[in-house]
């Protein structure tokens, strides 16, 4: 095998986890692995001192190709025979490889290995006799191609021993780029404020969260999109609306109406993983809810329509704050008998269509807009779906009493203020008086616009006669009067 650099590492402990093992510190049942694709190439970074964790898996799934990669499995006989490296072991389970000058363990007695190329010779030929696929490496410099692998298993190896924030992050990519297409990375000890780095075609769920020494850190699972961006719609590059940006494909195909109340319905008992506060905590700036790797405190901000004034209103603060239990309605308000929904870069409609199914006897009716319905109708006929331009509506005058804006405007803003003010006229001419507009915005530090603030945006708001309540990232506003 190939000699590895170690230098900069200078230790290395190598377990021997084995399935259960590996399942418990990641944080997921074992009913998951029944989920990993048939015939699946599979990649375990850190593989262990006997690769137990791998003949367990083939126990289970013998279908699945395994390669394991451990940077110990290159290391040279001379430089444990010559003593400028050794090994120090715990039980038959853990094996530390360090560089001569590191300090040894503190048990009471030696637990260096007498004769550690002798050792290493036998744990090589055993992982060998087993038939295993291994190779040595070190992480992020990994020996494989994009798109190799449809399942890679990272638990508590790579990101435990890298320490500078260039290689944590160059490592968390590289892993990424070897997904293939609906593949999946299970990845421990990570810190949150590294997922920034992964682009929007990666889906990322939380296995665990925790803290250490004042840093967040999470265990992750990250999927890649089945359907990469070049080959979405058939066509090699789409013409896209001024301000229009692309959310991924799992939310154009995938997102589904619990979605929506998640990131737009947070006042709703329906949104599973965010609780409005009605009554004041004792400390508020304890008081935060969990969305990814960032905090979402119980912020309130209240703008008024530009004819009364269109300021901030100064005494909502807070969600307590605020003199009902919920926003203008909340739920039951916006889904109320006879609805007139638009749902403005709705996708390929699976809300539309979930919307008008569920709410049937109440006669209420969404229809869906979004550019992209020109270059790619949905595999599934699905009525009440229109492509168009936020700033050129076929719809007449006063057609909507409710509208909907998950990741579309103005989350994503055109390049002039010119464009954006005629996106607000036409979705204003197209909403009665009394519509209750909910949306996402961009993070505040996400929007490029040169020519608009994001203060400068709430205020447009008013400006079309629109009362708007931010809270973090989402809004809901109540059109009071037109312009």
């Amino acid at each position: 095998m190939e000699k590895i650099n170690l230098e900069k590492i200078g230790e290395l402990s190598v377990t021997d986890r084995g399935l259960e093992q590996v399942l418990e510190d990641m944080g997921i049942e074992e009913s998951e692995i029944d989920k990993f694709p048939k015939d699946g190439m599979v990649l375990n970074i850190g593989s262990g001192l006997y690769q137990k964790f791998e003949e367990e898996l083939r126990g289970k799934r013998g279908d699945l190709k395994i390669v394991s990669i451990d940077p110990t499995l290159g290391m040279d006989f001379k430089d444990l025979a010559s003593g400028d490296w050794y090994i120090e072991k715990l039980g038959n389970s853990i094996a530390q490889y360090k560089e001569r000058g590191q300090p040894k363990m503190k048990w009471g007695k030696d637990m260096t290995v007498k004769n550690p190329d002798e050792f290493q010779s036998k744990r090589l030929k055993k992982i060998k006799e087993s038939g295993s696929n291994s190779v040595a490496a070190l992480a992020p410099q990994l020996p494989f191609g994009p798109g190799s692998f449809d399942i890679i298993i990272d638990c508590v190896a790579s990101m435990r021993y890298l320490n500078d924030e260039k290689s944590r992050e160059e490592n968390l990519s590289s892993i990424c780029d070897l997904l293939r297409p609906g593949g999946s990375a299970y990845i421990t000890s990570l810190k949150k404020s590294e997922l920034k780095v992964l682009s929007r075609d990666f889906q990322v769920k939380f296995l665990r969260e925790y803290e250490g020494g004042g840093i967040e850190y999470c265990d992750v699972k990250i999927t890649k999109e089945k359907i990469q961006p070049a080959k979405r719609f058939g066509v090699p590059d789409i013409p896209r609306p001024d301000g229009y940006d692309d959310a991924g494909w799992h939310a154009y195909n995938m997102r589904m109406l619990k979605d929506y109340k998640e990131m737009i319905f947070k006042d709703s008992p329906e949104a599973e993983h965010y609780k409005w506060l009605n009554k004041r905590p004792e400390d508020p700036s304890k008081a935060y809810e969990r969305f990814g790797y960032k905090k979402y405190y119980h912020t309130l901000e209240h703008y008024l329509p530009a004819k009364q004034g269109g300021e901030r209103n100064k005494s909502i603060n807070f969600e307590w704050d605020w003199p009902e239990k919920n926003l203008f309605g909340g739920l039951d308000g916006f889904f109320e008998k006879g609805a007139k929904i638009l749902d403005l870069g709705s996708g390929l409609g699976k809300v539309t269509e979930e919307i008008n199914n569920k709410y049937k006897e109440k006669n209420i009716s969404c229809v869906g807009l979004d550019h992209r319905l020109a270059y790619q109708q949905p595999d599934e006929k699905i009525s009440n779906l229109v492509s168009g331009d936020f700033g050129a509506l076929s719809f007449k005058t006063d057609s909507f009493n409710r509208l909907l804006s998950v990741e579309s405007f103005p989350a994503f803003l055109p390049s002039t203020l010119k464009k954006i003010e005629e996106y607000f006229q036409e979705i204003t001419r197209v909403s009665r008086i009394g519509t209750i507009w909910r949306g996402t915005f961009s993070e505040e530090e996400d929007i490029e616009n040169k020519e608009v603030n994001f203060d400068q945006l709430k205020k447009l708001f008013g400006k079309y006669g629109w009362e708007l309540v931010v809270s973090n990232n989402s809004f809901v506003a109540l059109l009071q009067n037109k312009k």
